[in-house]
């Protein structure tokens, strides 16, 4: 077998319908991230309490129904360099995984991921 005929030579082709806009759900997320962080870091008192209190997880909220806190915080980060590391890590990985399976399978696997990390 040649080098050229090997599977993971072969170009893929994505069956999971377009990307949004152009833009890969790897970047799409890394955007969302830093936009949630980004009002959260520069007003800590007002807008950080606030969305911390609705949407960070807590076993206390999810027993009187905040559900919503298994996929939301997963978009939550403590500090400059939490985000960082985890965008950088987002970045390279999410990117190849995408690749590998499609935009829409990504997705799911990234917010599937996090319920399943709470």
């Amino acid at each position: 077998m040649g080098l050229y005929e090997r599977d993971y030579t072969q170009e893929r082709w994505d069956y999971s319908g377009p990307r949004l806009g152009g833009v890969s759900k790897t970047l799409l997320l890394i955007c969302v991230n830093v936009a949630v962080f980004i009002p959260v870091f520069v007003f800590p008192e007002t807008v950080g309490e606030l969305v911390v209190n609705l949407f960070a997880l807590d076993s206390r909220d999810l027993k009187q129904g905040h559900v919503w806190q298994l996929v939301t915080y997963a978009f939550l980060h403590r500090d400059f360099w939490h985000l960082l590391f985890n965008m950088i890590g987002l970045y390279f990985f999410g990117s190849m995984v995408e690749e590998r399976y499609g935009s829409r399978r990504f997705l799911c696997f990234y917010l599937l991921a996090g319920v399943a990390g709470g």
